[in-house]
């Protein structure tokens, strides 16, 4: 497809089963959208984890061929049919860019895509940090498919000192040291040992999550091993057991917290403020802008704990695409494997 934009060039919108890698760098470097989940390592975690996943890019290019914007879709195909994800499990796919025409240009593709014959279903989560825009326009996209989702997001700019005196309520002074008089500790790494430990407690709390697939038992390991600069395992240890952990994910001005797995001995210890408090600290320390506690799966509880600690509601479009007649076997499907709506 060709088309025009008001800065008076042309370019064109393709499919591209692999992306050179410098080009899609500078577009990862230049654009303030960019996070962890665009870095090559992320994305060839998910194919490794998930045998039916593939990587196919929805690209931009000028008249010269340069790429001017790109964005990562994972096809996931199974008998037949297929999903069209950016990307899975919610992590925010926004198309990177040289402007926000182009960056609406690369979402009307997706839409297309997700509205072919054999695509059963598609999502797409788009994120963008406070103050920055989208796409310049307000809404500006597959306005009658968009919906809007809440996370929660801590500012890290005033530095740890005034969060820990000022922002957190005095609840959570009390319990971090509470916590650490009953003798937990906190550990970061990216040891192998640390990485088994997260998966074991994800694995026995799951299950009880809503509108949750479980991961592949080997995605956690990819994660950790693709991104070492910027994947951590974050632990709360309490008589030499791993009670409740974090993976946190880094980039450029977030920090992103992945997935958050506890215990019972975790909540009676209260381990996970412990551990939330020392991963805060860190952020601010290496200068980030923001620290992302991610959605709270409608838990009014989950919404309270991340108030208390600073985070505040930042909003986020999304757009679900599914075929009518495969709703009722997705639900069905969730149902026989035992997961939660």
């Amino acid at each position: 497809m060709i088309t025009a934009s008001p800065l008076n060039y042309l370019f064109s919108i393709g499919r591209e089963r692999r992306l050179d890698e410098p080009a899609w760098e500078h577009l990862r470097t230049a654009d303030p959208l960019a996070t962890v989940f665009h870095e090559p390592g992320w994305l060839d975690a998910l194919t490794a984890a998930w045998p039916y996943y593939r990587l196919e890019w929805l690209v931009a290019r000028d008249p010269d061929g340069l790429l001017i914007g790109a964005m990562p879709v994972i096809r996931s195909q199974r008998y037949g049919l297929s999903q069209c994800l950016s990307l899975p499990y919610g992590a925010p796919g926004t198309p990177l860019a040289v402007n926000g025409v182009v960056r609406g240009a690369l979402l009307k593709a997706w839409e297309r895509a997700a509205r072919e014959p054999l695509v059963v279903r598609a999502h797409v989560t788009l994120f963008a940090p406070p103050g920055v825009e989208l796409i310049g326009t307000p809404d500006g996209w597959l306005p009658s498919n968009r919906t809007v989702e809440t996370t929660q997001l801590l500012d890290l700019s005033p530095g740890f000192a005034h969060i820990w005196s000022d922002v957190f309520d005095g609840g959570i002074r009390r319990s971090c040291a509470k916590t650490e008089r009953e003798g937990v500790t906190i550990h970061a790494d990216t040891d192998p040992k640390s990485v088994a430990a997260l998966d074991r407690l994800y694995r026995a709390q799951a299950g009880e999550w809503r509108n949750h697939t479980p991961f592949p038992e080997r995605f956690l390991a990819e994660v950790v091993h693709r991104l070492p600069d910027s994947a951590m395992v974050w632990r709360a240890v309490h008589g030499g057991g791993t009670i409740a952990a974090t993976l946190v994910l880094i980039d450029r001005t977030i920090g992103w917290s992945w997935i958050s797995p506890n215990s019972p001995e975790g909540k009676r210890l209260r381990a996970p403020t412990l551990l939330h408090r020392h991963v805060i600290e860190d952020m601010a320390r290496r200068g980030l802008r923001w620290f992302n506690f991610g959605g709270s799966r409608e838990s009014a509880a989950l919404e309270d704990f991340k108030t208390s600690l600073g985070g505040r509601p930042h909003t986020l479009s999304t757009c679900l695409i599914e075929a009518p007649w495969f709703r009722p076997l997705h639900q069905l499907q969730y149902r026989l494997r035992g997961i939660r709506e």
